[in-house]
């Protein structure tokens, strides 16, 4: 009889250890549900991130660089901090779109670059091209851009005003629409 009660005894505190042991799980596991994301506000964000948009070949046609993204799943947009879209060329050039703030629409087929945007052909000091405007659509997979807003384009000394500008990155084409006036330095 003895015997039986040990083994009564160490029955019941391996059911006591058994059963704190689930106990102290069920506190420990965070309840998932209270970590969806709100239906109105954001549901994922990514910090220093970057996505680049290869060609059948291999080769980047474009990339997207942020410091931060926002996505709301609602309005399907992602807001984005410090953008930086650049387009490559078959010849290995590049031009690169920046802006403070940006809005990436959907999937990325639309970008939208606001507050103080920089789009430079970098180069030589002839070759190089800076384009300065206020807000900017672009186009990724078209590599096009534009933007019914002034815009300030300097080469080496020489300087640009227009208002309204499309630009074809992989053409290396700019069309200035309205307005044009330009300083030259010879």
């Amino acid at each position: 009889m003895i015997s039986l009660s040990k083994q009564t005894f160490f029955l019941l505190v391996l059911l006591i250890i058994a059963s704190m042991s689930w106990w102290a799980m069920t506190i420990a596991e965070p309840n998932l549900d209270t970590f969806t994301a709100s239906k109105e506000g954001p549901d994922h964000f990514m910090e220093n991130f970057t996505a680049t948009k290869l060609s059948d070949a291999g080769k980047p046609e474009h990339r997207l660089h942020a410091e931060r993204m926002t996505h709301y799943p609602n309005e399907e947009h992602s807001d984005v901090i410090k953008p930086q879209v650049t387009f490559f060329k078959e010849d290995g050039s590049t031009w690169i779109a920046r802006a403070n703030q940006g809005k990436v629409l959907g999937d990325g087929k639309e970008v939208f670059l606001m507050d103080d945007v920089n789009i430079i052909r970098p180069g030589t000091a002839e070759t190089k091209v800076t384009i300065i405007t206020t807000n900017l659509r672009v186009v990724p997979k078209k590599n096009f851009a534009e933007t019914k807003n002034n815009i300030v384009m300097q080469q080496n000394e020489n300087t640009v005003t227009a208002t309204g500008m499309e630009a074809y990155f992989t053409a290396g084409k700019i069309q200035l629409l309205s307005e044009v006036r330009g300083w030259y330095v010879q």
